[in-house]
């Protein structure tokens, strides 16, 4: 029979949130209507945005004011476009909002920056316009800690359409 292990005490230094973003004002909006509200009350926590290589804004301009609450990292990635080619040949993909090469760059960018050594565990992508609860959430990571070893770092992923998690 397993003994189980002590309850986690989840801080939110153990959170990375990711979101994949464009070149766009009313997503823009959104971001910043998240760091304004839910994202004030996981104070510790990082927030990583991927963007198009040829998004034009610098990264200061694309990362929303948290006002130090959340530390914001900006991801380019290097194959994705958001703007049309004025002719071929075009270096990159364009997929507007499928946007699933620049989701994948960021997932990769994700193991890449935060490896073990980072303390950080729990991995929540969402799009741009989800609200998250943080208490449920950290109410989540504690029942998932009970549940999966504890050198398991995992990606839970938060949509309009679909919630899943993965190892």
């Amino acid at each position: 029979r397993a003994t189980p292990r002590p309850p986690l005490v989840v801080g939110w230094r153990q959170f990375v949130f990711a979101a994949a973003t464009f070149e766009d004002e009313a997503t823009a909006a959104l971001l910043q209507a998240a760091a304004d509200s839910w994202l004030q009350l996981a104070r510790g926590a990082e927030l990583l945005l991927a963007t198009d290589a040829d998004d034009g804004r610098s990264d200061a301009q694309i990362a929303p004011d948290t006002r130090g609450a959340v530390a914001v990292r900006i991801h380019r990635c290097s194959t994705c476009r958001g703007r049309r080619c004025a002719r071929p040949p075009c270096d990159g993909r364009r997929e507007g909002w499928l946007a699933r090469t620049k989701v994948l760059s960021l997932v990769a960018a994700l193991a890449e920056r935060y490896g073990e050594a980072s303390g950080r565990r729990f991995f929540l992508k969402f799009d741009p316009d989800t609200v998250v609860v943080p208490t449920s959430l950290r109410r989540l990571a504690r029942e998932l800690h009970s549940l999966v070893d504890e050198g398991v770092r995992l990606i839970i992923e938060i949509g309009g359409d679909c919630t899943r998690l993965r190892e």
